[in-house]
């Protein structure tokens, strides 16, 4: 949410002044209600929020194309995402509905790296899959990054609610890192995530005054 990213951009204020912008990107949650519903409610907007995504993501491409036309010899930062919890399920149908809703044949070069934090999506969402297409995050950037935490509540709970089909990549980290490209990495947070977050899952920012390693890696892989 926007509190969210305010924390973010203050903490590398912060630390790193004048280094790095954060965007915050939203997408249609359930405000309130029964927790479960909400839950569901959330999962079915987060896959319906790919395509206008996919499509802002187009139109970020085909003004950057047009600004080199004009500007060839000025540089452009790449930009990097931070998904976050469900908003890895919208990364992920964003990048999906790129492919299939848009004909794209390649998924075109976007980001410089992709973090993966507290994902809520199968352990098995970035396995090479011509099918399901596991491999298209990885095909964005160069590098996926994804942070995890073993004893993560929500999403112990997220695996439960789904029927244990799978666990959540947020969880356990990839489920066959050799099924994955040789640009995905994985952290494991199990050892800390509890000291910034009750439940164990919000542990990538700050609490009391003390900053959580996986900020600074974030932004050491961004430098």
């Amino acid at each position: 949410d926007l509190d969210t990213g305010k924390r973010f951009q203050e903490l590398f204020d912060q630390e790193f002044p004048l280094s790095v912008e954060v965007i915050p990107l939203l997408w249609a949650t359930h405000p309130t209600g029964n927790p479960l519903e909400k839950y569901f409610d959330d999962k079915i907007t987060a896959e319906a929020s790919g395509i206008a995504f996919a499509r802002a993501l187009l139109l970020l491409e085909d003004e950057k194309r047009k600004f080199l036309e004009k500007h060839p010899h000025n540089w452009l930062k790449k930009i990097s995402v931070f998904a976050y919890s469900m908003g890895n399920r919208v990364f992920r149908a964003t990048i999906r509905d790129l492919r299939n809703i848009f004909d794209i044949d390649e998924i075109p070069f976007l980001f410089k790296q992709v973090f993966l934090c507290a994902a809520d999506i199968p352990n098995e969402s970035l396995h090479f899959d011509e099918i399901k297409g596991g491999q298209l995050i990885a095909y964005t950037c160069d590098w996926v990054i994804c942070y995890y935490a073993r004893d993560d509540a929500p999403l112990i709970a997220s695996s439960l609610i789904n029927g244990l089909k799978s666990r959540m990549l947020g969880l356990t980290g990839v489920e066959d890192i050799s099924k994955t490209l040789d640009n995905v990495f994985q952290a494991d947070c199990s050892s800390f995530n509890n000291d910034f977050d009750l439940t164990g899952h919000g542990y990538f920012l700050s609490k009391d005054g003390n900053i959580s390693p996986v900020f600074y890696h974030v932004f050491q892989a961004i430098a």
